[in-house]
């Protein structure tokens, strides 16, 4: 972690995933640095229409539509920046990276990588604090169900 911590230029002593957000309603609001944890949805989720997510693998993985094809993004809520393997996701043209993820568009800055190592889970991208920045996130792991609110 001190690796990492120092890689970064910020402090910390844990990370916390999956494992244990599992059990709690998770609300992320990157926006004015609002990170909670409700044992109960500390909204109505009836009339909201979410994105279902799968963590078989491990790590929170979504579907999202880009270029009008159906792909999968993993959700990364440490990294910075949301970033594509261009060999899987055609985004060789663009400035910016456009995707939609029901019914909701979204719009990050285009960085490329290598995501190869990631074959076995499906995912063309990882999506990351530049995607969470633009919506209030609600995580239902009942359900388990992505909101963008």
């Amino acid at each position: 972690m001190e690796s990492v911590s120092e890689q970064i230029g910020t402090e910390f002593n844990a990370v916390v995933g999956w494992g244990y957000f599992s059990h709690y309603f998770t609300e992320i609001d990157y926006q004015n640095g609002v990170f909670n944890l409700y044992k109960t949805s500390p909204e109505s989720t009836e009339t909201l229409s979410g994105v279902r997510f799968n963590t078989d693998a491990g790590p929170l993985i979504f579907s999202a539509t880009l270029n009008n094809k159906e792909v999968n993004l993993m959700l990364d809520t440490g990294s910075p920046v949301s970033v594509f393997d261009p060999s899987k996701a055609d985004i060789s043209a663009v400035d910016d990276v456009q995707f939609t993820v029901n019914n909701q568009v979204v719009k990050v800055a285009k960085y490329e990588q290598d995501l190869s190592v990631l074959a076995d889970l499906g995912v063309v991208g990882i999506v990351g604090g530049d995607f969470l920045a633009q919506y209030k996130v609600l995580i239902d792991p009942k359900n388990k169900r992505l909101y963008l609110l």
